[in-house]
């Protein structure tokens, strides 16, 4: 069952377990969580008339006695003081107490001693501590990376799956390690939780035994900068690019003439069937789709038959036909989006920017590189940010050559920023802040397959044999590699080691924890990881694991969810038939192997810049 289906299911059982009229009180993140998954009409329909934020209260606040309370908010400090006070002065009729992660034992007994009127009626946990914006997709909605919530919300995930994972995590990062050693911890502390149970499968063709035994990856952004440095071509990797995706809501406040009811959208794979079938499709198989969609609701109306042609033209007939609006809003909005996509490419010149922002990524040619840099920085109508980007991407590829000399980038950037705002030019800087980041020196993998020559001769044959379907789509995310050699049990154990064997519940390393105590994520980077690897040599069979949760430490990418759905087999997902994203695909489909991807939170390119110069600057 999708994580959306299983938060909903559980929030429905929680809803109905109130009788009468009732008030739902959640929290910021609870209140998130229950938007992906509920809407307002459907609460209505349980019976919920009254919805509200877990505030302090004023004295002689409006008593809702009338009301039976159920709430749900996340087991912090701030939350149980506010429930707390509550208590001590209850304005509805009586409450049910749940909490979306794990409650610790003085809580219990604060609350026990605050409910003196006796009107709490129930107390538990469900676990719905995460944002399942798409069924293989998981956010913790914190771009600032803190590592005590990256516990809670990887332990609410792994409880909701029900079975204790063995754990894997990227051992160059201490990021990675950290999280990893608060997560065994947490598993050993809370094995109750779950339930025990595995079946295996072997593919027969391989001889790959396919594990029940569920696997968490802890990945570190760090190893791939090239990802979210791209400008993006498929339909919702673009729409967070350009427009940015908020807990599946977009705004186009501010966009063309857009009508109030359309300032702000909805993209719900679940009831929006267009997106559904098209989140994947790149930007030129997307117009000729919503065009067919709108000729077929034009086909009704014999005044519109044989006038659209373009977008303009589709713009106009939701402009003139209000009954459009009204019978086909998905439509509308489609339209409304496309448009203001196609707009922003226009004006900011991104097919041009991106043809190099991909051959940069995907083709070695430093001299070539340099000079389309070098004229893309002194190209008017690019934006600033833009020029940045390739000149990072440009900084990454060939930080090793000798050759590579940036001086000269750095003064055509410096130009381009005369007259900028201040926090444009302040990208400028990022030049050498990319390399404290995510140089070469601070990532072991082969993001550009150009550090043996093996590697960069795979990449020549897959582009001149098999040849590319869309020069703006064929970069890979370094994420599909691993999970290839992951699913043909192949990806190493030294470089990957084990630091906790799931279900057995025991340590799989060398020494002591660390200790983990960084209050982020980002600020364990670059520390020393003390003592030996933990031992590969019980890991050398060929055994993989069907069920994978990849853990993405500094946030992921839609392109990386494209990835992880063409593994799973979504139709349109794949776009470079003969990359590791299609291997991954077969071996997962004989395998029935599944990935899922969780993050503190989805980047954009703008968000990403924002994080290397906070990073760079600690």
């Amino acid at each position: 069952m999708a994580h959306h289906d299983s938060v909903r299911n559980a929030l429905r059982t929680l809803i109905r377990g109130a009788p009468g009229l009732k008030a739902l009180v959640v929290d910021r993140d609870t209140a998130a969580t229950l938007g992906l998954v509920e809407p307002y009409s459907q609460l209505m329909s349980e019976e919920v008339c009254h919805v509200e934020v877990l505030v302090a209260q004023p004295a002689g606040a409006r008593q809702l006695l009338h009301l039976h309370a159920i709430v749900l908010v996340r087991p912090t400090e701030q939350n149980v003081a506010l429930l707390c006070a509550e208590l001590a002065a209850p304005r509805f009729r009586d409450y049910q107490l749940c909490f979306a992660n794990v409650l610790r034992r003085l809580a219990v007994e604060q609350l026990a001693e605050a409910d003196v009127h006796e009107r709490v009626v129930s107390l538990r946990e469900s676990f719905l501590d995460f944002l399942p914006l798409r069924k293989s997709l998981v956010s913790l909605g914190d771009p600032l990376g803190s590592l005590d919530r990256a516990v809670d919300g990887v332990l609410a995930l792994m409880v909701m799956r029900r079975r204790i994972p063995q754990v894997r995590y990227d051992r160059n990062s201490a990021a990675c390690r950290n999280l990893a050693e608060r997560l065994a911890v947490k598993f050993d502390q809370e094995s109750s939780l779950f339930q025990d149970g595995t079946s295996d499968a072997m593919n027969a063709g391989t001889g790959i035994v396919g594990s029940r035994a569920p696997l968490l990856l802890i990945l570190d952004r760090v190893e791939d900068p090239v990802t979210p440095l791209l400008n993006q071509w498929t339909y919702e990797a673009m729409i967070h690019e350009l427009l940015g995706i908020q807990n599946n809501t977009v705004s186009l406040k501010g966009s063309m003439d857009v009508k109030d009811e359309f300032e702000q959208v909805v993209l719900d794979a679940e009831s929006d069937e267009f997106f559904a079938r098209n989140m994947f499709s790149n930007f030129g198989d997307l117009g000729a789709n919503l065009k067919e969609l709108v000729d077929n609701f034009s086909s009704q109306r014999p005044d519109a038959q044989g006038h659209v042609r373009d977008l303009d033209d589709m713009l106009r007939l939701v402009e003139e036909l209000p009954e459009f609006r009204r019978s086909s809003s998905n439509v509308t909005k489609h339209v409304l989006l496309t448009s203001e996509l196609s707009r922003r490419v226009d004006s900011g010149s991104l097919l041009r920017v991106s043809q190099l922002e991909q051959d940069l990524a995907c083709r070695e040619s430093e001299a070539e590189h340099r000079k389309q840099v070098l004229q893309i920085c002194s190209a008017p109508g690019i934006a600033l940010k833009d020029k940045v980007r390739v000149v990072l991407l440009f900084a990454l590829r060939y930080e090793q050559s000798p050759t590579c000399n940036l001086s000269e980038l750095k003064i055509a950037l410096q130009r381009a920023a005369a007259g900028s705002a201040s926090e444009d030019v302040a990208f400028v800087d990022l030049v050498s802040g990319i390399r404290r980041y995510a140089g070469a020196a601070k990532r072991h993998g082969d993001v550009f397959s150009n550090r043996s020559f093996l590697a960069k001769a795979a990449t020549s044959m897959r582009r001149g044999i098999h040849g590319i379907e869309n020069i703006y789509t064929q970069h890979e995310p370094l994420l599909a590699q691993t999970l290839d050699d992951l699913l043909r049990a192949r990806l190493s154990y030294e470089t990957y080691p084990v630091i906790y064997e799931g279900s057995g519940g025991a340590l799989h390393a060398s020494g002591s924890f660390s200790g983990a105590s960084a209050q982020t994520l980002g600020s364990a980077r670059g520390a020393a990881l003390s003592g030996p690897p933990p031992r590969a040599d019980a890991h050398t069979d060929r055994v993989v694991p069907r069920d994978i949760v990849v853990m993405m430490v500094g946030g992921c990418c839609y392109e990386e969810y494209r990835t992880v759905s063409g593994i799973n087999g979504v139709a349109g997902a794949v776009m470079v038939e003969s990359g590791h994203t299609a291997s991954a695909a077969q071996v997962a489909r004989s395998l029935q192997a599944h990935v899922v991807l969780a993050s503190s939170h989805v980047l954009n390119s703008s968000m990403f810049l924002e994080q290397v110069r906070r990073v760079a600057q600690q």
